[in-house]
């Protein structure tokens, strides 16, 4: 059975769009091969911390509008962070970025969506109360769980700072330092 495009007034035209065809497979190839060479290095400077998720973010979002429909199957195969939790740990890391002076952090209580500590960070944290009284020495890796616990065992707690430390030696030295220092009233002893 012949194709109406046999017809010779249409294969002149039928063979240029066939043309064209193959030359766009071949471009497409092309782009995928240069996205994914892309993304290795990008996934190459993340891992070696050259790089952070509010990067990949802004080459997520030029992918999307350069590459078009499916950026976000291209973008997982080769990409450190899934398309789809690119914004999630985005908002992570702000939340965790230090807000006060000297990379340390601030805020109040209840702490909600405020920045603080990452978990497995090593913190000393001092704990206010109304009148910006020092009442409360600690030091933790697990910040946030750490701070509900004070609020269930103690009243009248209304602020808090947490100093990020090198590791655990370095808490426990910047802690028995801040209980010397503040005399807490709430700490049980004052050095350990």
């Amino acid at each position: 059975m012949k194709s109406f495009l046999d017809r010779p007034e249409l294969q002149a035209s039928a063979s240029h769009v066939q043309a064209v065809q193959r030359t766009l497979d071949r471009l497409h190839e092309v782009r995928e091969q240069s996205w994914a060479q892309l993304l290795a290095e990008v996934s190459r400077l993340y891992r070696a911390g050259e790089l952070d998720v509010e990067d990949l973010l802004v080459l997520a979002a030029e992918m999307k509008q350069s590459y078009g429909p499916g950026y976000t199957k291209a973008w997982d195969r080769s990409a450190p962070v899934a398309a789809l939790k690119i914004r999630h740990k985005v908002d992570e890391a702000r939340r965790n970025r230090p807000n006060a002076a000297h990379g340390s952090w601030s805020g109040t209580l209840p702490i909600l969506d405020q920045a603080a500590p990452p978990p497995g960070q090593s913190v000393v944290y001092v704990l206010f109360d109304e009148c910006n009284n020092p009442v409360y020495v600690g030091s933790t890796e697990t910040f946030r769980d750490r701070i509900n616990d004070h609020r269930k065992e103690k009243g009248g707690l209304a602020s808090w700072t947490a100093f990020p430390c090198r590791d655990r030696e370095h808490a426990f030295d910047l802690e028995v330092s801040l209980l010397r220092q503040y005399k807490p009233r709430l700490n049980k002893k004052v050095g350990r």
